[in-house]
């Protein structure tokens, strides 16, 4: 097997067997992870739910698919706890999701929901330990590009609902911003290991990808992220530039994220102007309207929110929603989905992971880790693209990729004060 299994960040000790066995396991549960393709086959079955994301068989998959990934990454000789401050905060947050069980308006969702989040979570854990950063990124890489591969099928193949009711693709995903999800995350790692196989003939397969991702996503009209990607390349290369500049210059660097913090006000306050560019308007599709009754929402259970995933059941939500004339059972913003789930609570330790995560990034880039472009592309592409979905919950790509990177920043870093 050609992958790069080559590492000591976080293993005890080098087992190519079983490395590999983690490496496809991984890939497989970034697959489900996507949604797409268990959503398919498990449309193709008699007696499937309306409700796919409280389908017992899909959530019986996801188990079982993190719970692979987990067992055979702690087999690998893994040992994230290497990272015991990093990996607390990240378990101290789906602990909170999962204690919002207690006072949820509809318990058992809050309990499947959190618990398969908290074991997605176990299993990126274990996974950013026991793989190499190239091995991690290449699986990420594979899984993204198999469901575009399959996506271009479904449509050959005129599959039922692999174009929705306005024209766009959306192969096996029944949902073009989930498709158009799959191929923002396929593009970026196809980016990034351009950049790290750039001097070998390896570099040809990601390039390829990134073509395929670029049609794909074309066909999607699928903006959010794009922007997110867009962005995460931009911190990448800041990335690239500090880690290869003298101390002088990186003083004169420092002005670059002050530079992208005026530009992102500047967007802001001509919204309507810059949506308008993309073609959306300025209530991102009337997401920002939404936002405002999960708010409202909120206020009336500041403290501990509805539950996780639950308050979607709330009357008085979804009364608000029906007279914006919207059925939605997310937030379509991951941190209002933490706020108006697990209220102040979850909010609190949702800070604490990020701040973490930022502090191990920072270590990485400190530590001039080969990696860090690619690990600081990731953290922003994740904290984007939660802006415009909800990206933090069961079976969510992103979140997925944050945990794993955010464990292989802070180990990369501890390795190279080693040395």
């Amino acid at each position: 097997m050609s992958i790069d299994t080559r590492t000591d960040i976080g293993r005890t000790r080098p087992t190519t067997l079983v490395t590999a066995v983690v490496w496809v396991l991984t890939t497989l549960a970034f697959v489900v992870a996507t949604r797409g393709p268990s959503y398919r086959i498990r449309t193709d079955f008699p007696g499937s739910r309306t409700g796919l994301l409280d389908d017992n068989w899909i959530q019986a998959v996801s188990y079982v698919a993190y719970g692979l990934v987990a067992v055979t990454a702690i087999v690998s000789g893994s040992r994230p706890w290497a990272a015991r401050r990093l990996v607390g905060v990240h378990l101290a947050f789906v602990a909170v999701l999962l204690l919002s069980t207690v006072w949820s308006i509809d318990p058992w969702r809050s309990f499947e929901q959190s618990l398969i989040l908290a074991t997605a979570v176990a299993a990126m854990l274990g996974a950013g330990s026991a793989l190499s950063p190239i091995a991690l990124l290449s699986s990420l890489w594979a899984a993204m590009q198999s469901t575009l591969v399959w996506s271009v099928w479904a449509r050959w193949r005129e599959w039922p609902n692999s174009v929705d009711n306005r024209g766009y693709l959306t192969g096996v995903f029944f949902n073009r911003n989930l498709l158009g999800a799959a191929t923002a995350v396929a593009g970026l790692t196809s980016i990034a290991l351009i950049w790290v196989w750039r001097r070998r003939p390896l570099a040809l397969a990601p390039l390829a990808g990134l073509g395929l991702a670029i049609a794909i996503g074309y066909h999607t009209d699928s903006v959010t992220p794009l922007i997110a990607v867009g962005l995460s390349v931009l911190t990448g290369a800041f990335a690239v530039l500090w880690i290869r500049a003298s101390a002088e210059h990186q003083r004169q660097l420092r002005f670059l994220p002050a530079l992208a913090a005026v530009a992102a006000l500047t967007a802001f306050l001509f919204r309507d102007t810059v949506t308008s560019w993309f073609g959306r308007s300025p209530s991102m599709t009337g997401r920002t309207g939404v936002w405002y009754d999960i708010v409202d929402a909120w206020s009336r259970r500041p403290v501990q929110g509805f539950g996780f995933m639950a308050a979607w059941f709330d009357e008085g939500l979804r009364a608000a929603l029906r007279a914006r004339g919207r059925n939605l059972w997310e937030a379509h913003n991951g941190y209002l989905e933490v706020l108006v789930g697990g209220g102040l609570v979850a909010v609190v330790a949702l800070g604490a992971v990020i701040w973490f995560v930022i502090r191990a990034l920072r270590c990485s880039i400190a530590s001039r880790s080969p990696y860090a472009p690619w690990f600081a592309a990731a953290v922003m592409y994740v904290a984007v693209v939660n802006l415009g979905e909800t990206n933090i919950g069961a079976n969510r790509v992103p979140w997925m990729i944050l945990v794993a990177v955010s464990i292989q920043a802070e180990l990369s870093a501890r390795r190279s004060d080693d040395r």
